[in-house]
């Protein structure tokens, strides 16, 4: 075109972010920019769109594109600030953003409380039922009447809530009684996931019976449910009774494969899922549909019939992203670390960008054969794409940096995060515990874990309790000791293990009785007990400081006899 305005470009923009390609909407929005045309609201709004399934990349995207809006006056139209809130809700950014946005929105209507209560449900059912309860009583100008909308994303977030999800589900099963909105297939969809997920079987087909229309994607949002429980065989029975009576379609396909692993007989399950797979490539929808491919491949991954699930990669006809993560993940997990990098490679040079799935796998990969190099460029990659802002990302990478010994990159990362989980302190922990001159640092963080307000778990207790029992520190032992039954957690054998070693490095051979005596897997196994105790006393009694190391040796050696026993 030899000349160009505001409307093309929004045109174009538009037209990407409405065909699924958010790539390349925001690289003609960022191009508009760099040729010096000042986005209007239409060209921002289609961006904002497009930047909300890029992850990362699309919320630093996303806050400039917010800066912009602000600064040329058009953060005040409805319809934008709207799409802000749903921008915000799905890049997983601070849900503090969406709620300054929400605020600032003049004209409130139904759009914009429905957008932030789904942002809220998203990240946690109190808030989002204490949001809609505000919404309710406070007079932002209009009366706000719940649609089906509201709903829906209540019913996410209540069937999200591991204590109290199923009695918030009843009760907002009562208020869509009320209100009418049982019929609507969105509504009920939603509520038969909700109440599949708790296991609340009879619950689930009285809504189905109850629904106006019904279709595949009620179906599969019972089925999911029970997969999630673990109830493959449920998932399946279900599908037999209800597949005459709605539509079948491609995604019941994919969610029964998912069912397959969760039987109780995985024999059973993989005969189940061969018989399937053998008649979609009948039907022919092993090769129309890529969510068929990506189904098998993870299937046969949990199998571990991994030449199968590398057989149905080759053959795929149109691979999508989640096709090549789904593979890199099965090779990773299969112990083909080199397969893994390569296919990794591969997916970049064919054209696809690496996401934090399959950054996440490789970066595993390359901790498992120590290839520090390729790690850090591939570490380079994830900030180049802004993969590092993912938490889980940064995870995989503190992972890689312990595994291969660079402690003082493990800091440096781990100073640099935004946000932490329990993986974050756990990794940094164990790396510090492994390396010699890092242990009394080991146990600043764990300090620094425990002041923050995290809870630790069984993976954090023997990450400090190896560095406590190689520095001998009786005292600190205890005070783990008291913390772990405080929260309950002294009912698995690792644990227990653990402070045997602990303990018999110290020398305090009567708390190592006390929990060998209370151990809950153990066999009647007192007169090997009474052998062990005669030879440690032996031992510590010749020479208590010399033969610490050899005492604890020989506990160890008799803990791993005791337990193939």
């Amino acid at each position: 075109m030899p000349s160009r305005n505001l409307v093309t470009w929004a045109c174009l923009i538009t037209g990407y972010s409405q065909n699924g390609m958010p790539d390349e909407a925001c690289r003609v929005f960022q191009a508009m920019v760099s040729s010096g045309f000042m986005p209007n609201h239409y060209a921002c709004g289609s961006a904002l769109r497009s930047c909300q399934g890029l992850g990362a990349f699309g919320l630093r995207l996303g806050m400039q594109i917010h800066g912009l809006l602000l600064k040329t006056g058009h953060g005040s139209n409805e319809v934008v600030s709207n799409v802000l809130i749903s921008m915000y809700g799905s890049c997983g950014g601070n849900g503090d953003y969406a709620w300054r946005v929400f605020e600032e929105i003049e004209n409130k209507n139904s759009v914009s409380c429905n957008s932030i209560i789904s942002v809220y449900a998203q990240r946690g059912t109190v808030s989002a039922f204490e949001l809609f309860s505000y919404i309710q009583k406070e007079d932002l100008g209009f009366t706000f009447k719940p649609t089906e909308f509201t709903f829906g994303s209540l019913i996410t977030a209540a069937a999200n809530h591991v204590n109290s999800g199923l009695l918030l589900l009843e009760q907002l099963l009562a208020n869509i009684e009320k209100s009418g909105l049982l019929e609507d297939l969105y509504v009920g969809s939603a509520l038969l996931s909700g109440f599949g997920r708790f296991g609340s079987l009879d619950t689930a087909m009285k809504v189905f019976k109850q629904m106006g229309a019904r279709n595949a994607v009620s179906l599969n949002g019972l089925m999911v449910g029970l997969v999630r429980l673990g109830q493959g065989e449920e998932a399946a029975k279900v599908f037999m009774e209800m597949r005459d009576f709605v539509k079948i379609n491609s995604d019941s396909f994919v969610v029964l494969f998912s069912a397959f692993p969760e039987f109780s007989s995985l024999e059973e399950g993989e005969i189940r899922g061969r018989e399937l797979h053998a008649y979609v490539i009948r039907t022919g929808l092993c090769d129309s549909k890529a969510a068929i491919g990506n189904a098998l491949i993870n299937m046969y991954s949990k199998f571990g019939e991994f030449q199968i699930a590398h057989s149905v990669f080759q053959v795929m006809v149109d691979k999508d992203s989640v096709s090549w993560n789904s593979m890199i993940s099965a090779l990773d997990q299969n112990d083909c670390f080199e397969d893994a990098i390569s296919t990794f490679q591969t997916m970049i040079r064919t054209g696809f960008m690496a996401s934090n799935y399959s950054l996440i796998s490789a970066l595993s990969s390359c901790g498992s054969l120590n290839w520090i190099r390729l790690g850090e460029q591939l570490h380079c990659e994830g900030i180049k794409l802004g993969l590092d802002f993912d938490v889980s990302v940064s995870n995989a990478l503190l992972a890689l940096y312990a595994d291969t010994g660079c402690v003082a990159e493990c800091k440096i990362l781990f100073t640099l995060m935004l946000e932490y989980d329990l993986v974050s302190w756990n990794t940094i922990i164990g790396a510090l515990g492994n390396s010699e001159t890092s242990i009394s640092e080991a146990i600043e963080y764990f300090i620094q874990m425990m002041r923050a307000g995290w809870s630790p778990n069984n993976v954090t207790y023997i990450n400090i309790l190896s560095v406590i029992s190689s520095l001998s520190l009786l005292g600190l032992v205890r005070q783990i000791h008291a913390l772990v039954l405080k929260y309950n957690s002294m009912n698995t054998s690792s644990i227990e293990n653990t402070f045997l070693a602990c303990y018999s490095k110290c020398g305090e051979m009567d708390d190592c009785e006390n929990i060998f005596s209370g151990m809950s897997d153990r066999k009647d196994d007192t007169k090997q007990w009474k052998r062990f105790k005669h030879i440690m006393s032996e031992v510590w009694g010749e020479r208590q400081l010399v033969c610490k190391g050899i005492a604890s040796s020989i506990l160890e050696d008799f803990m791993c006899r005791l337990h193939r026993s």
